[in-house]
Parts: C-alpha cells; sequence; structure tokens
C-alpha cells in the first residue's frame, strides 16, 4: 500500500512507536507531518532528516465559534472533570490561567493568538476543517503561512526531494534494518544473562519504577492534556 501511495503521512500527536517514521522512506516514499519529540529525536540522532516535519500545526481560534475562551474552558472543565475522578484537589484559577498561556497558546508573527490543531476536539477539529473548505482560499492560504513546514509538501509529493528519500532510506536501512535488530538483540541477551550468572536473582539492582501518583500527576496537568476525547 505505502509503495502504490505518493507520500506516507502521519498526523498523530500520540504514537509512540515510530513505525510510521520509517516505512515510508523504506518504500522510498516521503514521510510528511508532525514531529513526536521521542521517536523522532533517536531516527535524527541515527542520521534521518525530518526537518521538514511540524511540532504543532497552530490555527487561529477566531475560525472557531466561541473562539479561544471556547477552548480554555473546555481544557477547564476537561482537567477539571479528570483530576476529580483521579483524586486530585482542582486547580487555582490563577495556576490554569497561567499553564493554559504558556502550553496551550503561541503568538502570531503579526499579532494574535494561536492554538494547535492538536490539541482541539475532535469537534472543533471538524469545525476547522469545514471553515477552511467554505472559505477556502483565506484559510488555508492562512493556514501555509502560519506553518511554513507545509510549503516543502508538495515538492516531496511532486518527486522534487528524491535525494532527501533516498538518503533516509539509507539511514533507515543502516541503522533499523533486521541485521541491525538482530545485533542488537543479541547484546542485549547476553548483556542479561552475564548479568544473571554473576549475581542471584534476588540480589539484581532493578530500577524502582516510578509511582503512579507521579505518573497520574503528568497525566492531569495542562500541559499533557489534549481534548481528543472530550
Amino acid at each position: 500500500v505505502v509503495s502504490a501511495s505518493a507520500a506516507f503521512i502521519t498526523t498523530s500527536v500520540m504514537e509512540g512507536f515510530g513505525q510510521s517514521f520509517r516505512e515510508g522512506w523504506v518504500a522510498g516514499r516521503p514521510v510528511l507531518g508532525r514531529r513526536l519529540e521521542g521517536p523522532c529525536r533517536d531516527f535524527e540522532t541515527a542520521g534521518v532528516n525530518l526537518a521538514h516535519l511540524y511540532d504543532r500545526m497552530l490555527v487561529d481560534p477566531d475560525w472557531l465559534e466561541g473562539g479561544l475562551e471556547r477552548v480554555k474552558e473546555a481544557y477547564r472543565a476537561n482537567l477539571s472533570k479528570l483530576r476529580s475522578e483521579l483524586g486530585f484537589p482542582p486547580l487555582d484559577d490563577s495556576y490554569f490561567e497561567q499553564e493554559f498561556n504558556l502550553h496551550k497558546t503561541f503568538r502570531a508573527n503579526r499579532g494574535g493568538t494561536l492554538v494547535d490543531f492538536g490539541d482541539l476536539s475532535p469537534a472543533m477539529q471538524s469545525e476547522i476543517i469545514d471553515s477552511a473548505c467554505s472559505r477556502k482560499e483565506k484559510i488555508l492560504s492562512r493556514v501555509i503561512e502560519l506553518n511554513p513546514a507545509l510549503k516543502d509538501w508538495e515538492k516531496f509529493i511532486a518527486g522534487r526531494k528524491r535525494n532527501l528519500v533516498k538518503k533516509n532510506r539509507s539511514a533507515v536501512a543502516s541503522s533499523f534494518g533486521p541485521e541491525v535488530k538482530a545485533r542488537r538483540l543479541r547484546t542485549i541477551i547476553l548483556s542479561a544473562a552475564a548479568r544473571i550468572q554473576e549475581k542471584s536473582h534476588d540480589d539484581l539492582q532493578v530500577d524502582r519504577p516510578r509511582s503512579v501518583e507521579s505518573l497520574l500527576a503528568e497525566t492531569v496537568s495542562v500541559k499533557s492534556t489534549r481534548l481528543l476525547y472530550y
């Protein structure tokens, strides 16, 4: 399917396994979409050039009925409900405002406040798309202006970035191919076996897992929360 396509496009904001960032290149197709910090950092360290991906898809909240205030109140309600269900106290209003402005809003070059499309609820995302379709030229040109990484996508799909596709395919094959994986797995197994032989099972030092409370505290923060299921 990938080989028969013009491009491999991923828009996920939560996918953490990274397969989609490798498969397109291996098939000789450009991979376009959002740069996820975890998996993309590993691939870039291995020589895969992902500079053309976007870190966020900025849109104008004024394209939504209710604007920025609607987005803010949706986060306030969602966080309040989530924190209550998990036994956390509600956030202080001033602290919520500060965190929302810091992590969920962005400044436009020409002034004004923007939000990340990935931070919106499905209903809000649909509304943005409907607005773009009804006012196509005005909104789509503004989206491209706000997200300059999109300007290169046409070049990729038209086949004018073949050299980068070729280089990334080579980088993926050399760092993540079956032979490399096999050697890495063998090293891990031999290392673990050596440790087991040196010490009894009870003496092995195991990293202490993080507490559930600390993990949940991150989950119910303004920074980590999204409206994807709201």
